[in-house]
């Protein structure tokens, strides 16, 4: 099913970030201050003996301006 979805991944992605665009302009999001970092727990293992590795450039959405 990914395979067959991934044609409709950029009008996803798009409508996603307008909403969330919407929602921060209307003060209904949580923003971070200036001096402020996004840094969420490491999730746990995804199975016994296995590291979870965090993708940097996959901590946070960034809507393009």
């Amino acid at each position: 099913m990914a395979g067959q979805d991934h044609k409709f991944q950029a009008q996803r992605d798009a409508y996603v970030a307008k909403r969330l665009e919407a929602l921060i302009e209307s003060g209904r999001a949580d923003t971070l201050g200036e001096d402020e970092t996004y840094d969420p727990p490491l999730r746990r293992p995804l199975r016994d003996g296995e590291e979870y590795h965090r993708d940097p450039g996959a901590l946070r959405i960034d809507i393009p301006g």
